[in-house]
This record gives structure tokens, C-alpha cells and sequence, in this order.
């Protein structure tokens, strides 16, 4: 387009309209910054991403406010008797062993299911994470010895090698958790998805491999394998470490690559001795570039004012006993009231 038909003054004066426009622009994009004016969901798709509400969600309040949330069924009602305020973050795990209240895992997990059916409907975000068993063993399992095993480098090939023993008995692992996502998608469910907690922790049968045959292979597999083959559209993929003194380096090792998770999460249980710090932060947020982030578990919950001055994180997640037993009722309430804080009763909905 040409623009010799201005008058002179016309390009100062179209200037100064854009900075206003510009100015009430950014203005409107930081409402809910208030401490009186919570946000309030907008189901405008954010531009080149996922559709879910969710996600758009995340993105509208990434900056300044951080949802609170706990890990566990039998934990969320003491968050309400001791701070006044349910959560606005509901986690759990698809398992093991049938520790939900089922007789059996696929009972278990249809209680599941009907769980987060329910609380989508209350207005909760809904994470789910699963510690899987390894496949050279049957469902359930226990958690020491099993989920917590190893896999010989041989085992490994063979589990990412397409057609193999183990290969085919990975996926009859994932075909059996997927009707319950189904039966969520059907149901409207969307779900922070954590398939596999911790990718640099080697204690896990799945986990502490490193490089592109190593954990992040797994987890692309499961990615394609879930969206591309049996079209689960309702996840949003979290890729989740733990905050070691590796982390620096763990963002490059464990990397799945950009298209393959929506949000960036990191397990905060002091486990360099340091706990949430600028550094972690910083690491953090310079490899989500542009996409959400959140604390998916933590021990030690964190205050208002850390997360004034680490306002990217979207939501934090206390771990089930641990909330209680490493944070007094007076912290826990602290940031449940935080103006900050994103609880059940400040969310938008998804009606």
C-alpha cells in the first residue's frame, strides 16, 4: 500500500493514534492484574495454538497469576478446611496399582475418570500424571522395585523398536489407560497430561536416559502414538523435570522438541539443596520461550511474593501428605490468599 497521499502532519498524528491504541491494547491485556478484579475466561483461541480451554487459559493469566493446586483426592478438603478456599488444581495418577478405590485398576481408573468428569464440571483444571509399570511386568505393581526398577540397555532398544515383544507390550500398557481418556474427551475433560514425572530422574524404570533414543523418545512415541493413531485431542502435553543440580544441562538432554509438549513444568523438592530460585526460574523460562510453565509437585509451598518476582509460573501443585507436613496451616493459607493466587472460587469456568 502506498501512503504518498498523507498530508505533512498526517504520519506524526497516525503516530500518536497507534501508541494510544497500543497503550489501551496492553492495558486490556493485563486485566485481572487487580487484586479486585479476577480473570475471567475468554474463549478467543490464543493465535497458532491449541484450541482448549485450557491452554488458552494458561496463556491469559501467564504473568501474573498462579493457580494453586494439590496432588490427591484425600488431600483437597484439608486445603479448604484450613485456608477457606478449595483448589483450583486438581492432580492425580492414573497408577500402578488401584489405590484410587477400585477393586481393581480398571475400576480404579473409571473412578477416575468419573472423578475429573466432575470437577471439570465444578470449574477445576484437571492434571493427570501416570507412573506406568514397566512392561516386562504385569499390572499392578508396587511403586519400590517396579516403577522404581531398571530396564537393561538391550530392553530399552527392544521397548522403542517398533514390532518387538516389549514394544507391543508398551502399547497394550497404553491402550489400556486410553478409554478413560476417551471417556473423558467424550465428556468435554481436558487434562494437563504428565505422562512420565521427572524424565531426568533415574530412579524410574522410564526415566534417566539420555539423548534422543533415551526418555524423550518414550515420550514422543506416546505423543504419536496417543494423538496421531488414536486421536486423543483433549491433552495438553507437560514435559517435566526435576529441579537437580543438572538442570541446566537436563533441558538439553531430555528435550522431546517444541511440537511435542505445551507446557514446561519442573519438580521443585529442594533436591540441589536450593529450592525455587531465580536461577531454576530463569532456566526454565528461557526454554519454554513463549509456552506456559508450572511447578507440577512440590513439598514447600511457595509465597506471594515469590511468585511477584517469578510470575511466569501458571500454577503450583503441593504433593499430597507432603503439603501439610512440610508447610504450616498459616503458609498454606498465606499463599490460598495470596491476590496472586488462583483458587477455586477465582476461576473462570468452562461453561
Amino acid at each position: 500500500m502506498k501512503f504518498n497521499y498523507f498530508k505533512k502532519g498526517s504520519v506524526l498524528l497516525i503516530a500518536s493514534m497507534l501508541l494510544l491504541m497500543i497503550a489501551g491494547f496492553y492495558a486490556c491485556s493485563k486485566k485481572g492484574t487487580s487484586n479486585d478484579d479476577d480473570i475471567k475466561y475468554d474463549s478467543t483461541p490464543v493465535s497458532n495454538l491449541k484450541t482448549t480451554k485450557t491452554l488458552t487459559y494458561l496463556y491469559q493469566i501467564s504473568g501474573f497469576k498462579t493457580i494453586a493446586g494439590q496432588q490427591g483426592k484425600a488431600y483437597w478438603q484439608p486445603m479448604k478446611d484450613i485456608t477457606g478456599r478449595y483448589p483450583g488444581l486438581f492432580g492425580e495418577d492414573f497408577s500402578f496399582a488401584p489405590f484410587f478405590g477400585g477393586a481393581d485398576m480398571a475400576a480404579s481408573r473409571q473412578l477416575l475418570s468419573e472423578e475429573c468428569k466432575t470437577r471439570w464440571n465444578q470449574g477445576q483444571l484437571i492434571a493427570l500424571m501416570w507412573h506406568p509399570c514397566p512392561p516386562t511386568m504385569a499390572e499392578p505393581c508396587a511403586f519400590e522395585g517396579n516403577v522404581k526398577s531398571k530396564l537393561s540397555d538391550a530392553q530399552w532398544t527392544e521397548l522403542i523398536t517398533d514390532g518387538t515383544p516389549l514394544n507391543t507390550a508398551w502399547k497394550a500398557r497404553m491402550d489400556a489407560i486410553i478409554p478413560y481418556i476417551q471417556d473423558m474427551k467424550n465428556n468435554g475433560v481436558e487434562i494437563l497430561w504428565r505422562p512420565f514425572p521427572e524424565m531426568n530422574q533415574g530412579a524410574f524404570w522410564c526415566g534417566g536416559r539420555s539423548g534422543p533414543n533415551g526418555t524423550a523418545k518414550l515420550y514422543q512415541m506416546m505423543h504419536d502414538y496417543f494423538v496421531k493413531t488414536k486421536g486423543l485431542t483433549n491433552l495438553i502435553w507437560v514435559w517435566n523435570l526435576q529441579d537437580f543440580g543438572s538442570l541446566a544441562s537436563d533441558l538439553q538432554t531430555y528435550d522431546p522438541g517444541s511440537d511435542y509438549y505445551d507446557v514446561l513444568s519442573l519438580d521443585v523438592y529442594w533436591s540441589d539443596g536450593t529450592g525455587l530460585t531465580a536461577t531454576k526460574y530463569n532456566l526454565i523460562v528461557n526454554k519454554a520461550g513463549t509456552k506456559p510453565i508450572g511447578i507440577a509437585e512440590s513439598d514447600v509451598l511457595y509465597t506471594a511474593a515469590d511468585f511477584t518476582s517469578q510470575p511466569r509460573w501458571s500454577y503450583f501443585m503441593g504433593w499430597r501428605e507432603l503439603t501439610q507436613q512440610k508447610n504450616s496451616n498459616q503458609r498454606i493459607s498465606d499463599i490460598y490468599n495470596a491476590p496472586n493466587s488462583v483458587t477455586l472460587d477465582r476461576m473462570p469456568g468452562w461453561k
